[in-house]
């Protein structure tokens, strides 16, 4: 997460800079955890999002793993094996399952994630580093050049160190399973890495570790989290000390992987793993603030130490600070067992002074999707809002008509619109040649009107017919289906603005009456109209037809009005019974639109009601949530972090959440929606928001759902709460109203429609910078307040003297820094914060080096419970992440690493040594060392003339060569030993340690040397019977003899030349001895 935020910092500072483009060559970003939901977290986070971190470059997820496989897959790989076996702690018990959820607090499970990642790692942070690396070169020649052009730099501007150095920063947990456990390695990784790519220089690279104590609170039951806290602490406090007072290689020898064979230039390097850390914890001064509020405010100082003239200037005076603060003994502290802590410990302080301008847009967003869920999507019921009988009848037969009817009735039709009175009508009387209600018969068939009758009538039954084809044919324009779905489109359309005017409760009781009334009582007004169309009255039309034509001509005017009437008569009976099957579709079915359009399942999903029922439980939730922000500001009167200003606590009342007529309040009610003030205040303090307004000037919730409701709209669109398929049940009808009032929809609205107009109140109030909104009155208050609350982010039990503590300015302007104890041309920096994009904020940082972890005020809750285990030899859990940090220090064990397979070589030798001198005569028989042929001599490896040629030689001259001989290959023929070949190296023995002779012997370890434990081993079994007994019998009897050959081969050179005067040195010396009545055993249980 606190990667996240600086990357968001540090674009936003880019954008407002105008250099956006050149963010990303100049500056590099990696993320690496095991928790996928880190991922999610980091995108469902206002200010985050989806694009802040490259999930394919800029995270590197071990989630995958599974530690139980890696340890089974690790069996068959030789090298990976050895590594694995090296630290891990009963690995076969590892768990069987991927670590997408975490580490769980587990720094073996945790480490074990980069067993097989340690490539990629790498990978991705060389291709980071290089990407600087071709900044820096760039940055690096600009800097050299006068402003000439000249390759003389101004002697007013001389290149800063720190201006062409890349700035590393790693941030990192120190008591869960994941952070706590790879740090190490990544430190080593990141400086190995960076030596590689920028030759001859250290990484300045600062170490943000999260501290134990808040996580320890926040997990109480966790009896992993203190011992990971206390263990990685010790750890990086012996690299720190390798560093600083011995030779910085130590653990090269511990890491995962094989380091060095992956750096082979960089064996005689010392690691440097970071320059300082600064501790972050959650406590400042005595009181403490929200665990979640950590990685924003990490993100924040990390970019202020980091950008502009701070950055550059206060890196180089910080420098100066720490020089010789390592070397200061009166600032380290002791364990309880006496090994040190050594102050490079850097608490910061943190205080700022901040105009709440997100407060007041977090403000108006949770208030308006209260409002917008309670009084604008919600609403008043249909009768409530038409209390007038009559008016409210008058708007039901509105939208029936509009909608339904104007398709159905020849009275309600809207010209250019479908309508079946119309079109039915129409079609049927150009089929039988009636135009305007006149039928024109020609003179040839006025004396044939009978036969004419029976023809027409013929095309009328025909015509009849193709018209309930047409009807039934959802692919012609005629079809039921047409007419449905055009008077469906209306209805959507229509309730939809009548949602957006009244809400959901509205348009549904609008649409029941309309269904359940108006539609039910034109089916009865419908099927009443049978009676007069039925074939009764059809026969006497018929019957007068056939009279008139019977008296011919002279009653022909009367003869054709009949026919029409006929035709009328028929059309009409059709037209009827498709009204009716029609109006059965829209609402009597069990499945009519109309029915399901407003109604839900049974289980109460689906239609408008589905809505309304998923609202009235959402506004419970969206009232808790603004009531929960009144108590954020009112709890913000005792905010360690943060001054606001203007307050926010006055802005809560005692009897209600909010006070009435708050400033907040008053900048919402003028500038988003105006509220009814002739009402008195509801419960949560606020006047009711205005529904809707014909007058254009007054800002009405009407107009902010149909800002949102545009907001919500695809290209083409024409409603969206009621598409088809949002009424449909099987939708989730939550995730529709969820994304009318989701954070992004309410931050466009704010930002396109709010804040576009630079003369309302809301926007020139947040136009105006911190600077300028401080009274002068509050002033002096608010810069005592400061100097007294700029606390140390650490929780210290002790301060320390002597040291220079520096503080950075973050504001408007230097006058302003004036009265918070900023002093022009002083020790401190001032960033002038357009330079961080941001006027509503003053920030002081204070550093303060020299501290220890022994000063950290949580120490304890870690110390304890670790030695109360330790105790137990880690019976129930262990903390470290090699399994010999538990006896042994880093520095221990990186000298003595791989040192058995070394004095395993060593004893043997002093085994011979001590055989040739006492017994000749078994020497002879299990040692070869005659100068005979090839088979048969013992030591053939430089020279025909060299007898007894050693397994291991070790000699030490006064010049300035050491010069050591290991055998690479041994060979047992005949039953007896010999030497095959070895190898040599002179190492120079200036500033001679024995910790350098024995890296040094490991820079040409073989995978013969590597393998010489198990070569020696078989080989001895293979030796013959009698032989066997005779050297277990030696060694058994003789120990003290082959201990004075062990110590004039080892100790005795070693002690003369005076390499021995470090207590480092002197415990190393002292673990060599350890090894032998080990490694004398294992050769005695080999010959038996």
């Amino acid at each position: 997460m606190t990667v996240a935020y600086v990357k968001a910092k540090l674009r936003d500072i880019y954008k407002a800079e105008g250099r956006l483009d050149q963010f990303d060559s100049e500056n590099c970003f990696l993320c690496i955890d095991t928790d996928l939901a880190t991922i999610d977290k980091i995108r469902k986070t206002p200010g985050l999002g989806d694009d802040i971190l490259d999930m394919n470059s800029d995270f590197i997820s071990l989630g995958n793993v599974n530690p139980y496989l890696t340890y089974h897959h690790a069996n068959s790989h030789t090298g990976k094996k050895e590594r694995l076996e090296a630290w891990a702690v009963n690995p076969e018990r590892w768990t069987n399952t991927t670590l997408s959820e975490g580490a769980k607090a587990s720094r073996q499970i945790g480490r074990s994630t980069l067993v097989n990642n340690s490539d990629e790692v790498l990978s991705r942070l060389r291709a980071k580093l290089n990407l600087l690396r071709s900044f820096i070169v760039k940055r690096r020649g600009m800097d050299n050049r006068g402003s000439d052009g000249s390759n003389t730099p101004n002697s007013t501007t001389q290149t800063s160190q720190y201006a062409s150095t890349p700035l590393i920063t790693v941030f990192s947990s120190g008591t869960g399973g994941t952070g706590s456990s790879i740090l190490l390695d990544i430190l080593l990784y990141i400086d190995k890495t960076f030596k590689s790519l920028f030759t001859g220089e250290d990484p300045y690279l600062r170490l943000f570790l999260f501290m134990s104590r808040p996580f320890l609170e926040k997990n109480p039951h966790n009896s992993y989290m203190p011992l990971n806290s206390f263990a990685l602490y010790s750890e990086l406090n012996q690299m720190y000390e390798d560093y600083m007072f011995n030779e910085g290689k130590s653990f090269s020898t511990l890491s995962v992987i094989d380091i060095n064979a992956r750096f082979p230039g960089q064996v005689d390097v010392k690691t440097s793993p970071f320059k300082f850390v600064i501790p972050i914890d959650n406590m400042l001064g005595q009181k403490s603030f929200s665990v979640e509020e950590l990685p924003e405010i990490t993100a924040n100082i990390s970019t202020y130490l980091h950008i502009g003239t701070g950055s550059d200037s206060i890196s180089s005076k910080f420098d100066n600070d720490l020089a010789g603060i390592a070397e200061n003994r009166s600032l380290r502290a002791n364990f309880e067992d006496d090994k040190l802590w050594y102050p490079y410990l850097v608490p910061v302080g943190f205080r700022r002074i901040k105009k709440p301008n997100e407060e007041l847009k977090t403000y108006i967003k949770t208030r308006l999707k209260y409002e917008i869920l309670q009084y604008g999507l919600r609403g008043s019921n249909f009768v409530n809002v038409h209390t007038d009988e009559v008016e409210r009848k008058k708007v039901v037969d509105n939208f029936v008509n509009n909608n339904i009817f104007k398709y159905i009735n020849r009275e309600n039709r809207v010209s250019g619109l479908q309508n079946i009175d119309s079109d039915y009508r129409k079609n049927l009387f150009q089929s039988v040649g009636i135009d305007n209600d006149i039928i024109i018969i020609p003179e040839e068939q006025h004396k044939k009107l009978n036969e004419y009758w029976f023809a027409f009538q013929t095309i009328v039954n025909d015509e009849l017919d193709k018209l309930r084809r047409s009807w039934s044919d959802n692919t012609s324009m005629l079809s039921k289906k047409r007419y449905l779905d055009l008077i469906m489109e209306d209805v959507r359309t229509d309730t939809e603005s009548k949602i957006l005017q009244f809400g959901f409760r509205y348009a549904e009781g609008l649409i029941g009456i309309a269904d359940d009334k108006k539609c039910t009582d034109y089916i009865l007004s419908c099927e009443e109209k049978r009676t007069s169309l039925n074939e009764t009255v059809q026969n006497d039309k018929i019957e007068e037809i056939l009279k008139f034509a019977k008296k011919g001509k002279k009653n022909l005017a009367e003869y054709q009005t009949a026919l029409v009437e006929f035709a009328e008569l028929r059309i009409s009976q059709l037209i009827n019974e498709f009204k009716i099957e029609i109006l059965y579709d829209l609402t009597e079915t069990n499945k009519g639109l109309l029915e399901t359009f407003r109604k839900t399942s049974y289980d109460g999903k689906g239609g408008l009601a589905g809505y309304i029922n998923y609202i009235n439980a959402e506004i419970a939730n969206a009232k808790y949530a603004y009531e929960e922000l009144a108590k954020s500001f009112a709890i913000t009167l005792h905010d360690v972090t943060t001054e606001y200003y203007p307050p926010l606590a006055p802005m809560t009342s005692a009897t209600t959440p909010w006070k009435t007529h708050n400033l907040f309040s008053d900048l919402y009610n003028v500038s988003v929606v105006e509220v009814e003030t002739t009402t008195p205040p509801n419960t949560l303090g606020d006047y009711i928001p205005i529904r809707q307004s014909s007058d254009a000037s007054i800002h009405s919730l009407e107009e902010v759902l149909k800002e949102l409701h545009h907001l919500c709209l695809l290209p083409g669109e024409a409603y969206y709460f009621c598409q088809e398929k949002n009424l449909d049940p099987r939708t989730k009808q939550s995730d529709i109203i969820d994304a009318f009032v989701d954070e992004d929809k309410l931050d466009k609205f704010i930002s396109n429609s709010l804040l576009t107009n630079h003369e309302s109140e809301l926007y020139k109030w947040l136009d105006k910078s911190l600077e300028a909104t401080i009274d002068e009155r509050d002033l002096e208050y608010l810069s005592d307040d400061l100097r007294l609350k700029t606390e140390l982010m650490f929780g210290v039990t002790y301060p320390v003297s002597g040291v220079t503590e520096r503080a950075i300015y973050v504001g408007q302007s230097e006058r302003f820094a004036e009265n918070f104890g900023y002093n022009r041309g002083g020790i401190d920096v001032f960033v002038p914060n357009e330079t961080v994009n941001d006027d509503s904020v003053f920030y002081k940082i204070r550093m303060v080096p020299g501290y220890t972890f022994r000063a950290y005020n949580g120490y304890d809750a870690i110390y304890n419970p670790y030695i109360s285990e330790r105790d137990k030899n880690f019976s129930n859990y262990f903390p470290h992440i090699h399994k010999d940090l538990k006896d042994k220090t880093m520095s221990e064990l990186g000298l003595a690493s791989f040192d058995d397979d070394i004095i395993l070589i060593a004893l043997f030798e002093s085994i011979k040594r001590a055989l040739k001198k006492s017994d000749s005569t078994n020497y002879n028989r299990l040692f070869d060392g005659g100068m005979g042929s090839e088979a048969s001599g013992l030591n053939r490896f430089s020279s025909a003339t060299s007898s007894d040629r050693s397994f291991f030689e070790f000699n030490l001259h006064d010049g300035n060569n050491a010069t050591v001989n290991i055998a690479t290959k041994i060979d047992f023929q005949g039953g007896k030993i010999k030497v095959v070949e070895q190898k040599h190296w002179n190492i120079k023995a200036i500033n001679f340690k024995a910790s350098i002779l024995f890296d040094e012997i490991l820079i040409g370890y073989t995978a013969d040397l590597n393998n010489l434990r198990k070569t020696l081993y078989d080989g001895l079994k293979k030796l013959q019977v009698d032989n066997k007994q005779i050297l277990r019998e030696y060694i058994e009897n003789n120990m003290e003899l082959i201990v004075e050959e062990f110590d004039a081969l080892i100790g005795i050179p070693i002690q003369e030349k005076g390499l021995t005067g470090m207590e480092s040195e002197r415990k190393y010396m002292s673990s060599l001895y350890d090894m032998v009545p080990e490694l004398k055993i294992e050769i005695i249980q080999t010959l038996s």
